[in-house]
């Protein structure tokens, strides 16, 4: 399954930027900079490269010499970024051309290489604006991605002793036309992918290497035409030509040792697979005995109207039937007692496919998943089946009925994730619901009755036509282990994710916005309990979940310690008072709510971050004398510690003005949604804040005090403090900064080109 551990997610996101600030950071060698006219150079052994330009013209002639001295290089990033040249003339001195050295140069569009130029680095001229392009004979290598996102590159001539072509080398070169590919032998991973004007027929006469997806969505070429020395497609068991969409029919000699090809369609020879179908071919494919592999991508895009695999397939690779036109696939029962590998998105987006079949015997569906399937009606499970995939029919909308066998006793994570349609299920014999599993079905609708003894969190999430829920046996406590990693297809598991992240905290509604729900009830014995409708652990310390149809003022009940996340989404509750027990409340516990008025007792020590916003109708909020984290001025939420910032001004408070207290920063959604606010003064002494203040807010003005000096959402002043407000976003339309005239912000946002106002 596609899942990523969000902590590591997050490290690969940090990993990335980093790289990308050191590849244009730490340039040139140890040598002292130097500088010559409109360049800063160093010196390398028998010459000098350029380590920067720092002219301003827009036709550049670079020099052959520098201080006496050849230039043999231009170094990484030395042009990067530059908006202004159009024409570049390398001169022949110059044997290399370093990484992102033109990197966007977006109006870059003409340059002469050098006639002995060697080496062209990474992304030395990606997403530059260049046109025409001739690599001279003298090149040897191109780096990875060296031409990717060239939008206006139409025609490349390459120099005859070029054997490679890199991986992304001209990726998304989408106008790309004209390119002599008769001397090259390797074609690097995804090196031309969506350059959509690629057309016609391909002939790869030299060519003995084609790595994954090199041609993906390549959507114009029409036929591929291969020599008898083809050695490899797809380092990975992959199609390399992915959605072209328009593929008659491959060729490639019967003299090839590799593959085999037969009415258009590549086959593998050693490993008994099918490597690439011409997606234009359209008709019912039967895949007999001799085939043991389906290679990915092999059928994606493709007109074909249905599958049959009748042998014992145990190999199905990434989105081998994505995209295609397929009606009904019969899935193959594979050999139990060798290593079985299917991709789960095997089949994402077959809008077409209306009916899908397990056969007899068979006992896992082996993670292969429907994902957005949305004329899916029919789906065959045998009886000897014992488990289904996580989100296994994941959008599928048109799902309305399904039976599953009585061995299967578990729905597992987002199984049925956003099926809107589905009305029948039968679930008498489902000992566990795991998270998301019925998300967004609001086809199920009146009262369910449930066997399930472990219920994961978010499990109905927006069911919103479920009346009443009744389980029939002791439940446990809303399980969170089943998405220690989470989907990424279902955003809200990442909302619920981050509160088990600080705490280990594992309780989450159910039933989060299911608005038509009254009553939940749960027989005595298990670890929750239920009273008056409504959820809690059995020891009263968690309120998990309150139904959203219950109207009026609700007083959480003493010994309640904590408010789970999601308690009270889309609830119809007018206002909410917490008990002195209540010490936390959690993340997005209100949101979509109808509250009005919010109570927060002496004993509430922490909100997490989104426990109260998403209160489009919340007016004021109330705080205990007593309590020591937090307060209400006015019905606005604070911190109460020495310049605690402003937490949440409630968004449909009346009143056109505000002005925040003194020494206050403000918090990252301190004014969601704002109705009928106008105006925010934020005075002398706030010196920090950060995020999106004015989210979804309409036609505020900020009023900045003159002592502020910057406004730039990563900055930190001398004393290690934030030092910014980035209030505003599309979503605040019509918003204004005001800024005091003569001021250093002022000045600030002239130098930086910031619209603001003065006052």
């Amino acid at each position: 399954m596609k899942r990523i551990h969000i902590i590591r997610h997050i490290k690969i996101i940090i990993s990335l930027i980093f790289f990308a600030v050191l590849a244009c950071s730490f340039t040139g060698s140890s040598s002292k900079a130097a500088t010559s006219g409109d360049y800063k150079y160093g010196q390398v052994k028998g010459g000098v490269e350029i380590w920067a330009y720092v002219g301003k013209d827009k036709n550049v002639k670079i020099p052959d010499k520098i201080a006496g001295k050849k230039v043999l290089r231009i170094d990484d990033c030395a042009f990067a970024s530059n908006k202004k040249i159009k024409k570049v003339i390398i001169p022949d001195t110059v044997e290399t051309i370093g990484m992102e050295a033109f990197h966007k140069c977006s109006n870059l569009k003409e340059v002469k290489l050098s006639k002995n130029l060697v080496r062209i680095e990474e992304y030395a001229f990606d997403q530059t604006g260049l046109t025409n392009l001739k690599i001279p004979d003298s090149v040897k290598e191109i780096g990875e991605g060296v031409f990717s996102s060239c939008k206006k590159l139409k025609k490349v001539n390459l120099g005859k002793n070029i054997k490679i072509i890199s991986m992304g080398c001209f990726e998304e070169c989408t106008k790309l036309s004209s390119i002599n590919l008769e001397n090259v032998e390797e074609i690097g991973t995804q090196a031309f992918k969506a350059d959509k004007s690629i057309t016609g027929v391909l002939n790869l006469n030299s060519v003995t290497l084609v790595d994954n997806e090199a041609f993906y969505g390549c959507e114009s070429i029409t036929e591929v035409n291969f020599m008898d020395n083809l050695q490899l497609l797809g380092q990975k068991s992959s199609n390399p030509f992915a959605y072209c969409r328009n593929i008659v029919r491959f060729n490639i000699p019967k003299e090839n040792g590799n593959y085999t090809c037969v009415d258009g369609v590549i086959y593998g020879k050693s490993d008994e697979a099918i490597v690439a179908w011409p997606a234009k071919k359209a008709e019912a494919v039967v895949l007999k005995n001799d085939i043991k592999k389906i290679y990915a991508f092999a059928f994606s895009g493709s007109e074909i109207t249905s599958v049959a695999m009748e042998g014992e397939i145990n190999y199905i690779g990434k989105e081998a039937f994505a995209e295609s036109m397929i009606s009904q696939a019969s899935l193959p029962l594979p050999d139990v007692t060798k290593k079985i590998f299917w991709s789960y998105d095997a089949f994402k987006n077959c809008k077409g496919l209306i009916k899908a079949v397990f056969p007899d015997k068979t006992v896992s569906p082996n993670s292969i998943c429907f994902y957005y399937c949305t004329a899916l009606k029919e789906v065959v499970l045998p009886e000897t089946m014992m488990a289904l995939s996580d989100e296994m029919f994941l959008g599928c909308t048109a799902l309305e009925s399904i039976t599953i066998p009585k061995s299967i006793t578990k729905i597992p994570v987002a199984c049925f994730y956003k099926c809107s349609s589905l009305k029948n299920i039968n679930m008498d014999n489902i000992d566990e619901i795991g998270a998301a599993a019925f998300a967004h079905c609001s086809g199920l609708s009146g009262n369910i009755s449930l066997n399930a003894q472990k219920i994961g969190v978010l499990s109905f999430l927006k069911c919103t036509n479920i009346r009443e829920v009744n389980f029939n046996k002791p439940l446990g406590k809303v399980l969170y282990d089943d998405i220690l990693f989470h989907a990424d297809d279902v955003p809200e598991l990442l909302e619920c994710e981050s509160s088990s992240i600080v705490f280990g905290y594992v309780q989450s509604n159910p039933f989060a916005g299911c608005t038509s729900l009254s009553s939940i009830s749960v027989p005595e014995g298990g670890e929750l309990k239920s009273i008056d409708g409504a959820l809690y652990s059995s020891d009263m310390r968690d309120l998990v979940s309150y139904p959203a149809q219950l109207t009026g003022k609700f007083n959480v009940p003493y010994g309640v310690m904590s408010i789970c996340s999601f308690a009270f989404q889309d609830s119809a509750i007018t206002e909410l008072v917490t008990a002195n027990s209540v010490g936390r409340i959690y993340n997005k516990a209100l949101d979509g709510s109808s509250v009005k008025s919010i109570t927060l007792s002496k004993g509430v020590d922490y909100l997490e971050e989104d426990a109260l916003v998403g209160c489009s109708q919340l007016e004021s909020i109330k705080v205990h004398a007593s309590n020591e984290e937090f307060e209400a001025i006015d019905g606005v939420l604070y911190k109460k510690k020495t310049k605690g910032s402003l937490l949440l001004y409630p968004s449909a408070r009346k009143g056109t003005k505000y002005t925040v207290r003194k020494d206050s920063p403000l918090s990252e959604k301190s004014f969601l949604g704002c109705k009928y606010l106008k105006k925010v003064v934020i005075p002398e002494g706030v010196k920090s804040g950060k995020g999106l203040s004015f989210y979804d807010c309409k036609n505020i003005k900020l009023y900045l005090p003159k002592s502020m000096k910057t406004f730039n959402k990563s900055y930190y002043d001398d004393d290690g403090v934030l030092n910014v407000i980035y209030a505003f976003d599309k979503s605040c339309k019509r918003c204004k900064l005001m800024v005091k005239k003569n001021s250093p912000l002022a000045k600030y946002f002239d130098k930086n080109k910031v619209k603001y106002y003065k006052y």
